[in-house]
């Protein structure tokens, strides 16, 4: 099973485009799209096509420009947070205006993962045991960053530069002590 997660496209048709791309390249099996599915305004017509055209509906969570506009068709939407268990953990899934490297959920224990976007930083960090994973943005990196997104199968969390695919960061799972 592989993850694939992205965030932050706020309405941009490019970025949009990209995701089926980005799914075919990396063989996974879902998406999970953390918000921010545009700027306060809905998403285009455009760009909700895109999403039709994807082999899968992607999970998607809510973010702080969305309201309530990724609740559509295309996607299967799971509000502000989404909780999983793969991989033999537990796996909070949100946009990161709420929850993040900050404010981790207490339901969350030594292996569990949280992933966010919102920052347009992507990162890989472990706090208190607990992988945190920010996937960046696809669209209007931060800080110098590269456009970035995240995927989580069995062997860890890895940070890819969403242009060529590069991995900027990788994570075990079984980390060497």
């Amino acid at each position: 099973m592989k993850y694939l997660i992205v965030s932050d496209l706020h309405g941009s048709l490019h970025h949009y485009q990209q995701l089926g791309e980005l799914f075919r390249y990396e063989n996974a099996d879902k998406m999970v799209i953390l918000g921010d599915f545009s700027y306060h305004y809905g998403i285009s017509e455009d760009c909700k096509e895109e999403l039709r055209k994807l082999p899968i509906k992607p999970v998607a969570i809510e973010g702080n420009c969305d309201y309530g506009s990724c609740d559509i068709p295309e996607t299967d939407y799971q509000g502000k947070f989404h909780l999983i268990k793969a991989f033999s953990r537990r796996i909070f899934f949100t946009h990161g205006d709420e929850y993040n490297i900050g404010n981790i959920p207490t339901i969350l224990g030594e292996g569990d993962i949280l992933c966010y976007g919102h920052t347009h930083i992507g990162a890989l960090v472990r706090k208190n045991g607990i992988f945190i994973a920010n996937c960046g943005s696809l669209y209007l990196p931060r800080h110098g960053c590269k456009p970035s997104y995240i995927t989580i199968d069995e062997s860890g969390i890895s940070l890819k530069w969403s242009e060529n695919k590069e991995i900027l960061e990788k994570m075990p799972f079984f980390q060497p002590k």
